[in-house]
């Protein structure tokens, strides 16, 4: 994590080791309202604070790097560990609609609209990925350092 300075190369890594980890419990690709317990020890509520808390270190790493190493960390650290903490996240508002809508309970609905919403953050997200950032190479950037081209 040289790249991103010596002040940021321990908590870069702590951050990737953390999200990689994190989805070893299960690639986001994998995932399904049905994938963690909503019943059991809080499970899913866990997994998405897990993530939520390492999107937010993330952030805020971002946030102190200077602009022209930023693009780099956004494709390498950032928009993984976001685009892994939303997935998670909608897939747990998508899980409580589905059990509360069995259950008859009134929140139904706000969770569905929750999990809409979180829908709508994650293309939010993709698009810009894939259309916006990098001007618009984001994706092939993103393949390229993963193959070292």
């Amino acid at each position: 994590m040289q790249q991103f300075g010596s002040g940021f190369a321990d908590e870069t890594a702590d951050i990737l080791t953390a999200y990689t980890r994190f989805n070893g419990r299960r690639k986001p690709e994998l995932l399904s309202p049905e994938t963690y317990s909503l019943i059991n020890y809080s499970e899913a509520e866990k997994v998405v604070a897990d993530f939520n808390e390492i999107s937010a270190r993330a952030e805020e790493r971002y946030n102190k790097l200077p602009l022209e190493r930023r693009d780099a960390y956004y494709q390498l650290v950032l928009f993984p560990a976001k685009a892994s903490a939303l997935v998670n996240e909608l897939y747990l508002a998508a899980a409580k609609n589905n059990l509360y809508a069995r259950q008859g309970r009134a929140s139904t609905n706000f969770w569905a609209e929750e999990t809409q919403a979180l829908f709508r953050e994650d293309t939010s997200l993709m698009g810009y990925f894939n259309n916006v950032f990098a001007g618009g190479n984001g994706a092939i950037l993103w393949i390229s350092r993963i193959l070292d081209i």
